[in-house]
């Protein structure tokens, strides 16, 4: 009977230890409550001279969601393209072994295992070098992973890696593990944005991000307006500040297990954001592309990036 008792001692030393770092968490993310920038700021990026004209996105891996919304959990990669042929990448999916990894806690819950399509940069392949500079809406693993073999590709040739104030600064337990695969990835070198939502992107006009914290400390969306073939599009990128298209319509939460046990979110902060979401899609015609909603991404029509 004595181990036993032991492992009940471990066991709630480990539940004592989990309750303390999302204490912590929950604590720390409330602190942090940037405000919606004006719809007119984010419209001015209409604008600019010299906007992208192409967006691409790559799908790294997807699975069929244990607790949907949404249904189908995608992994991408979207690709903003200018008329020189410039490219920026908004979040980084995962290489296939990365996939795979972080999709085995969701099989024993009793998910499907993901079906994986290659890395960024097995898509972009010869044009891996056009790349020019790179944001990560959050420090989650499946936003950050696919930084490694895309580093390698250009021979570790360094990236501007755009960023809010806060996520180049703060982590939580959440977080933190992506900074091995940032140290890993090698060429992503941080490039920290500290004006007022929405902050320009330098050297890439058209495009600005957004602090929205609520989910992560650094949790940052991308707006963009691009001159595409039928006018003017105005896009929206909010990494998962939404997990699903239809949650800043609704304005809804994620699910209580979710915010509570996985990864403690600041309630208000975020419907604060889904509200300047929804306003954005239905006054002024913005498409939002949540990261995570591969039923909603695929019925977009954006085309998938089709190497040279």
């Amino acid at each position: 009977m004595r181990w036993i008792r032991r492992l009940l001692a471990l066991l709630g030393l480990g539940l004592l230890a989990l309750a303390m770092a999302m204490g912590v968490s929950q604590w720390d993310i409330r602190t942090l409550e940037p405000d919606p920038p004006d719809p007119a700021a984010v419209l001015a990026l209409d604008g600019a001279s010299d906007r992208p004209v192409r967006l691409h996105w790559i799908e790294t891996a997807r699975q069929v969601s244990v607790a949907p919304p949404p249904d189908v959990i995608s992994h991408p990669s979207f690709v903003l393209e200018w008329t020189d042929g410039r490219l920026l990448l908004v979040d980084l999916g995962m290489s296939p072994a990365g996939a795979r990894a972080f999709s085995e806690p969701f099989e024993a819950l009793g998910g499907d295992p993901p079906e994986t399509f290659g890395s960024v940069a097995e898509h972009l392949g010869s044009a891996v070098d056009r790349v020019a500079g790179v944001v990560i809406t959050h420090l989650h693993i499946d936003h950050v992973e696919g930084g490694v073999s895309l580093c390698r590709a250009r021979g570790g040739a360094v990236l501007p890696l755009f960023q809010v104030a806060a996520q180049a600064e703060r982590r939580n337990f959440t977080t933190r593990p992506s900074d091995a695969y940032l140290e890993e990835a090698g060429c992503l070198q941080s490039n920290r944005l500290d004006a007022a939502s929405p902050t320009p992107l330098p050297g890439f006009p058209g495009v600005a991000l957004i602090h929205a914290a609520g989910h992560t400390p650094g949790s940052q969306m991308v707006v963009a307006s691009l001159d595409g073939p039928g006018g003017t599009e105005r896009w929206a990128f909010p990494g998962d500040v939404i997990n699903d298209a239809a949650a800043a319509a609704e304005d809804r939460p994620k699910s209580l297990l979710y915010r509570l046990l996985i990864v403690p979110e600041h309630d208000r902060q975020l419907s604060r954001m889904r509200r300047f979401l929804a306003g954005l899609a239905q006054a002024h015609g913005a498409t939002l592309a949540p990261a995570h909603d591969g039923n909603h991404l695929a019925g977009l029509g954006i085309p998938p990036f089709r190497s040279p």
